[in-house]
């Protein structure tokens, strides 16, 4: 009994670590955030990756745009962040200044856009994005 009770938990921590998303700098984080905005993942992984109170109206004013700019062929677009700017206001709190480099097409080749962007980050059981303010 004793066995199996081990490898029952022995799987819901393995599961718990392989399904959590990189939180542990804000970089990793921020990425995971992009991954999870534009990869269409479910909305308790966004959910993982956003802080308790989010000011992201900016940027799903993007994400609306990009949704209804897409064709019929319903291309993937890509985000990810280039030339970050980190900045630590206090322990708890970061802000990444970055180009939001947006791709789509086969292999990503083909550019949709760049745009300046200014990233909140707070530390709540690992760190999460908390705010997005285009810059441009």
């Amino acid at each position: 009994m004793f066995v199996l009770l081990s490898g029952v938990g022995f799987g819901i921590i393995y599961y718990d670590k392989a399904t959590k998303p990189n939180t542990d700098t804000p970089g990793v984080a921020l990425e995971e955030f992009f991954d999870a905005r534009f990869n269409g993942a479910r909305p308790e992984r966004v959910q993982q990756l956003i802080c308790r109170s989010p000011d992201l109206s900016e940027f799903d004013k993007l994400i609306s745009v990009l949704d209804a700019s897409k064709g019929p062929s319903a291309e993937v677009i890509t985000a990810h962040a280039s030339e970050l700017i980190l900045n630590y206001p206090s322990q708890d709190k970061a802000e990444i200044e970055t180009d939001l480099v947006l791709t789509s097409g086969p292999q990503n080749h083909a550019g949709v856009g760049e745009e300046r962007w200014r990233f909140d980050l707070v530390r709540e059981d690992g760190w999460r994005v908390c705010g997005a303010h285009r810059l441009d």
